[in-house]
């Protein structure tokens, strides 16, 4: 049987346009990723990009966590209320931390919201003045504190719910939830 093969330069013309393609593919998610919220501000428009905001977050976790050999996180809409309402009354009542001004915690947030049969639960925040795309520095400056990264990376969470919301200054509050059952 006869054996066909390829001349050297035409390996090498394949190779560079595989290649190529496999460039242009890359660039082309970055760049729908990087410009798929950059929606400017408006009042009529808060809820979608709100809703943009916390979508942008959540993928932005997973691939974290991919990259890393982690499984994916499973959003969960109880987490995310649960979250929206927080960063609500983070921006409403001018405070941030991860205890509210009574000294309610995220596990009693959950038990409130009668979450059930949980074995651990955790928390990241952040906030960031008025900006029109603040995803990717919240995820990054998250990876960069250890605390943070550690929430983010932990191999027993199974699902998540972030809520984003804006306060009368503009500000933006992000709280992130995370539970394993």
């Amino acid at each position: 049987m006869a054996t066909f093969r390829f001349p050297r330069f035409t390996l090498f013309l394949l190779m560079r346009l595989v290649r190529f393609q496999i460039v242009i593919l890359l660039l082309a998610a970055f760049v729908a990723t990087a410009y798929s919220n950059t929606a400017l501000i408006s009042p009529d428009s808060d809820d979608v990009v709100v809703a943009n905001f916390e979508a942008e977050i959540y993928n932005r976790i997973n691939r974290e966590r991919v990259r890393t050999k982690r499984s994916l996180l499973i959003w969960d809409e109880r987490l995310a209320e649960i979250a929206r309402g927080y960063s609500r009354e983070m921006a409403s009542q001018g405070f941030f931390g991860h205890s509210d001004p009574n000294g309610r915690k995220v596990q009693d947030r959950i038990e409130m919201a009668r979450i059930r049969n949980w074995r651990k639960v955790g928390e990241n925040l952040f906030w960031v003045e008025s900006r029109d795309n603040f995803s990717p520095l919240a995820v990054r400056l998250w990876m960069d504190s250890p605390s943070h990264r550690d929430n983010i990376l932990d191999r027993d969470w199974k699902s998540t719910g972030i809520g984003v919301w804006r306060s009368e200054n503009g500000r933006f509050y992000v709280t992130q939830i995370f539970l394993s059952d």
